[in-house]
């Protein structure tokens, strides 16, 4: 922006603005550098607008959510699920293990039940420690294909959530687009809130609660689907309205 100050300039904003994960700048610094030089912020859930809302009060913010792609993800009718399997398919340092605590609750009452491990490419580790304290998992490790990875997920009775503020949560979209159940935590501010059924979400804190939840889909498994508004033709009109402003 200092190069071209007259070009017009819009930050998108992905992660959650926290302490971790924020710049050496403080808010008040790009608050005040952003509203002066009219940069605008482009968020990517209600969620995280408040977020952004209460730190950048002075900047003009958008919220655009992330776009699914069903070209990217098929959806095919051929595949039987297994309802003894759920999957974790995120950065595993996001509280796995309260989700797999909730899940030895529910393997007590069935030993059949088992748990995939997915992670993403920057995630090193090879997941013995988990296996040993978590005997039921399987680790998948980290699957590129797009077309595997929705098998994967397609071929599974859920997908857990995260106990982690997820400023969205593309993974739950993607599986909710492909109509697999997400069980997701109720008990936290979380982006994915915004797209996963009310009826799906329980305590992630109670690990009986998160057993009762996955034998309640085991039981009875709902017809889920992605609302349109997270697919790319609604996303990318979003955008080309912003962008011709």
């Amino acid at each position: 922006h200092e190069i071209n100050p007259n070009n017009k300039y819009y930050c998108w904003c992905h992660d959650h603005y926290s302490n971790k994960y924020q710049s050496t700048n403080k808010p008040s610094m790009i608050n005040e550098y952003f509203s002066k030089n009219n940069i605008q912020v482009i968020c990517i859930s209600k969620f995280q607008k408040r977020i952004y809302r209460a730190k950048l009060p002075r900047v003009t913010i958008h919220l655009i959510y992330n776009a699914i792609f069903k070209e990217y993800y098929p959806k095919l009718s051929n595949i039987n699920y297994n309802k003894d399997v759920m999957l974790f398919a995120s950065n595993w340092e996001k509280k796995l293990d309260v989700v797999l605590r909730g899940c030895r609750n529910y393997h007590n009452k069935n030993p059949n039940f088992r748990v995939y491990l997915l992670k993403p490419a920057y995630v090193k580790d090879d997941g013995d420690d988990w296996k040993r304290r978590f005997p039921f998992i399987e680790i998948k490790g980290c699957v590129k294909d797009k077309t595997e990875y929705s098998k994967l997920i397609q071929g599974c009775l859920g997908v857990f959530g995260t106990h982690f503020p997820e400023t969205f949560g593309c993974v739950f979209a993607e599986a909710l687009h492909l109509g697999v159940p997400v069980i997701g935590d109720n008990s936290i501010e979380t982006g994915y809130k915004e797209f996963i059924p009310s009826n799906l979400l329980c305590n992630f804190n109670n690990a009986h609660k998160i057993a009762a939840k996955i034998e309640e889909i085991y039981n009875n498994r709902p017809n889920v689907k992605l609302d349109d508004k997270f697919y790319a033709d609604q996303v990318i009109q979003e955008w080309m309205k912003l962008l011709k402003q």
